[in-house]
């Protein structure tokens, strides 16, 4: 889309203007989580209706194990745990997992990632509804992968001021996408004295 429109509007970029121009682009294929070349040219701000990063930024030191094991108390959680197929033909949903084991439910809740329904790793019986299943072969699903780094001291905060994320100018093109926006997860100045951790949060699409 925006290759077209250079070539459409004879613009010519210095090369500075081309790495900030870069930059956009990354932010926005961030934002829609792949490449701008798959991104829908008609819904591609489909998200602006809703808030985004609303609130206050939160880390989580331990993880996000803390809150798996939080919710899963008193519940039998299995790990390392395949399910191989559903059967829910008959009144109870049948659940088989790839080391032969059946569970039985009155309902099944299925949330697994995008990418294992689009392989067809779980087996369906009957097969899942023509919508369902046309559903899950238009949608994509981009890789991003989040680093976090912890400093003895707060050096950005001469540069970025009353904001709590500032981007990075991509030192070439093919560098885009790399650790463009970063995301500052110092603890506020009133718990400065029980956590002494300076945190950046940076993302990348693979």
């Amino acid at each position: 889309m925006h290759e077209t429109f250079i070539e459409e509007t004879s613009l010519k970029f210095t090369a500075k203007e081309e790495r900030l121009f870069q930059f956009h682009i990354s932010n926005l294929e961030y934002a829609c989580g792949c490449d701008l070349s798959k991104v829908s040219s008609l819904y591609w701000d489909q998200n602006e209706n809703f808030a985004q990063f609303a609130g206050d930024h939160t880390l989580i030191e331990d993880g996000y194990m803390a809150v798996i094991n939080k919710l899963g108390d008193g519940l039998d959680v299995r790990l390392n745990t395949a399910v191989k197929s559903i059967d829910y033909t008959g009144k109870d949903v049948i659940v088989q997992t790839d080391d032969g084991k059946t569970f039985k439910a009155q309902k099944v809740l299925v949330t697994v990632p995008l990418s294992i329904l689009k392989r067809n790793l779980i087996g369906f019986k009957p097969a899942l509804p023509t919508r369902k299943q046309e559903a899950i072969n238009c949608l994509g699903a981009g890789i991003i992968e989040k680093i976090g780094l912890q400093f003895p001291s707060r050096f950005w905060s001469k540069k970025v001021i009353a904001t709590d994320y500032f981007g990075h100018i991509p030192p070439a093109v093919d560098k885009r996408g790399m650790f463009s926006v970063f995301y500052d997860m110092t603890p506020p100045v009133r718990y400065l004295d029980y956590c002494l951790k300076c945190i950046l949060i940076s993302l990348f699409i693979l």
